[in-house]
């Protein structure tokens, strides 16, 4: 069952186990104050008030700030928003989406009584007056904990127990509730699915009673420790999300959180993600406890958790912070998980260490077949050290100093075509961008970048090219994203490579971070952050990319896992129109293309090498085999 505080997330509920002693999210011990208010809204509140020093404090920085923020996205943001009434309603809804975006709290009448302030947000933004947008979430959490209280009666109710298992989930609302009967009957199905996933957990039902119960009072307790700041940050979202996707704030940091991930997260180095009721490997950090068992793998699921000198801790059923609460501890630490794999119970002691997030790095490697040598690169990001490059350091982490010089190593190892895997490669520096395209382009034309000021400037590649005259074929699919997609599609108009794969995924938008305190004169890092879009990027044939994507020569949908695309649902569409262009897409390789797509029935599905390859790659370098029999 969703709980409010995470609405709007996805689904899959993802957090990394390497913490020691740091929080994620808002402090437990503070609790909701309601705003002290006349309430000129209209919207009925809790009897009790924001009236300590420290909220009025924070409602005077809070005015502050977006006030600057809202002027600064009508100056600056791509779309040039103007702050009206059409907006304000788009605000308010977003914003109960944000709240409930499933529409098991609020009724009709809830709404009806809300939309008194539908048409007063823009002048909430430009003034700075934020009050109305308070008693909204008062609501909630008042129908939060009646809705959980509810339940846990159900749960105290014998014949309520009676009913056959649920395979799935009661299908999503997409309105809201008419009135209390279709509320309880919505929530009815509700507990009956939690109970049915644990049913086939093969728990009892005192265990399964015990288990919802604390749930659903952690989940009230969750509800009620929202405090104002946390409410404006989520009114803040829902304003810049009606702007698009790529634009967000960043409520003021926990410094001390900061100094922790610089220094090293202690921890057992696991990725884990709920699914139904248990919690489950999705990766294992490389370098960390967990891998230097060589035991746990991705889809094993946490059956207990046992610290060293006490007794263990069942864990199904258990929500995903909680799981993550039990496997924090001390450096040298011992934990014991237990977990299952297939119908195989393995237990794997561990013994917490500190673990350096290490992002992936460009990799290279030779196959051959059918005779061929062909090079492999993968390209997982765009990725730059900025802050080693700023002091100095010439030794810094660069995508594109990898490239060059993996590419060079390829060279001298004489391959006879390359192959460049950028799926799931969501894009980094633009810098590094423009630099990796130089690699291959040279300063060639490759974009076109329009700014928010409706102004158009042509980019160009930077750097040297390597010479390397051989086919080249680029492999992409549908999270291959920004940075990626306009290197994709720099290679593909400028006749450089044929691209294989699938759509890319149609996010082609330059965001700059702005740091309010800066702007807005604070030395005690009181105020948030705001990422905001600025620019759209075009090919250089004028065609756009942002919701469209690029489409590969050769589509291989097939050779991936079946994905749902998420463009159309969570991509506000900035643009979907063309530009001029600066020159037309080179047709160096129509003939090759063509020859190859007579061909491509007839190509083998995979080839003799002694690589463990997934197949998009197999696939790949199988049509580039091919290519090179032309």
């Amino acid at each position: 069952m969703g709980n409010p505080r995470n609405l709007g997330l996805t689904n899959a509920l993802i957090a990394m186990v390497l913490l020691g002693g740091v929080g994620c999210g808002s402090n437990p011990n503070q609790k909701t104050a309601p705003v002290t208010s006349s309430n000129p809204s209209g919207i009925s509140q809790n009897t009790s008030k924001h009236s300590s020093d420290s909220e009025k404090s924070a409602s005077v920085r809070r005015h502050q700030e977006i006030r600057y923020l809202t002027k600064f996205i009508s100056d600056y943001h791509i779309s040039r928003p103007a702050i009206d009434n059409t907006l304000s309603s788009k605000i308010f809804f977003s914003y109960l989406k944000s709240l409930d975006n499933k529409h098991i709290y609020f009724l009709k009448n809830d709404i009806k009584e809300f939309s008194k302030i539908e048409y007063s947000l823009d002048n909430a933004l430009i003034t700075g007056w934020l009050k109305p947008i308070f008693p909204i979430h008062d609501r909630l959490v008042t129908l939060v904990h009646e809705r959980y209280m509810y339940s846990i009666s159900l749960l105290n109710t014998t014949d309520f127990w009676n009913f056959k298992l649920l395979d799935n989930q009661p299908k999503e609302l997409s309105d809201w509730l008419s009135d209390e009967v279709e509320r309880k009957t919505i929530w009815r199905d509700l507990v009956r699915f939690d109970i049915s996933e644990l049913r086939k957990a093969g728990l009892s039902r005192d265990t399964i009673k015990a288990i919802l119960v604390a749930r659903y009072h952690e989940i009230i307790d969750q509800q009620g420790s929202v405090d104002s700041d946390e409410v404006y940050a989520m009114f803040v979202n829902a304003f810049t999300s009606t702007l698009d996707s790529g634009t967000s704030y960043y409520p003021p940091r926990n410094h001390k959180l900061n100094i922790d991930f610089e220094l090293g997260l202690v921890g057992v180095g696991l990725v884990l993600e709920q699914q139904g009721p248990y919690v489950t490997v999705n990766a294992v950090t490389k370098g960390g406890p967990a891998q230097m068992s060589g035991i746990l793998l991705k889809n094993d699921r946490l059956v207990s958790i046992e610290e060293q000198g006490t007794e263990p801790v069942n864990v199904i059923g258990m929500s995903l912070e909680k799981v993550v609460g039990l496997l924090r501890g001390k450096e040298n630490s011992i934990v014991t998980i237990e977990v299952k794999r297939n119908d195989k119970l393995l237990q794997v002691p561990l013994t917490r260490k500190q673990v350096k997030l290490i992002a992936p790095k460009v990799s290279s490697f030779v196959v051959d077949a059918d005779q061929q040598k062909v090079g492999v690169i993968k390209i997982p990001s765009f990725y730059l050290d900025f802050i080693a490059q700023t002091r100095g350091d010439l030794n810094y982490n660069s995508v594109s100093r990898d490239v060059r010089e993996q590419l060079q190593v390829l060279i001298n190892a004489r391959i006879n075509g390359l192959v460049i895997d950028i799926t799931g490669n969501s894009g980094g520096a633009l810098s590094e961008v423009h630099k990796t395209a130089g690699i291959f382009l040279g300063e060639a034309p490759i974009l076109q970048q329009k700014n928010s000021d409706g102004k158009v400037e042509v980019v160009k590649a930077k750097g040297k090219a390597i010479i390397f005259d051989k086919p080249i074929v680029v492999l992409v699919d549908s999270d291959t994203a920004s940075g990626g997609e306009m290197f994709a599609a720099a290679m593909q108009d400028h006749g450089k490579a044929l691209l294989v794969g699938e759509r890319t995924y149609g996010r082609s938008t330059i965001q700059q971070m702005l740091d309010l305190n800066r702007w807005l004169r604070s030395d005690g890092g009181q105020f948030g952050a705001l990422r905001i879009t600025v620019a759209e990027v075009f090919r250089v044939t004028g065609k756009g990319i942002q919701a469209k994507g690029v489409t590969p020569n050769f589509i291989l949908t097939s050779a991936f896992q079946e994905k749902t695309s998420i463009t159309s649902e969570y991509e506000t569409v900035l643009s979907t129109s063309e530009i001029a262009a600066v020159q037309q897409g080179s047709t160096q390789l129509d003939n090759i293309e063509a020859k190859l797509a007579a061909r491509q029935n007839n190509m083998p599905v995979s080839i003799e090498s002694s690589k463990n390859l997934n197949q998009p790659l197999n696939n790949a370098i199988s049509l580039l085999v091919e290519w090179l029999k032309i």
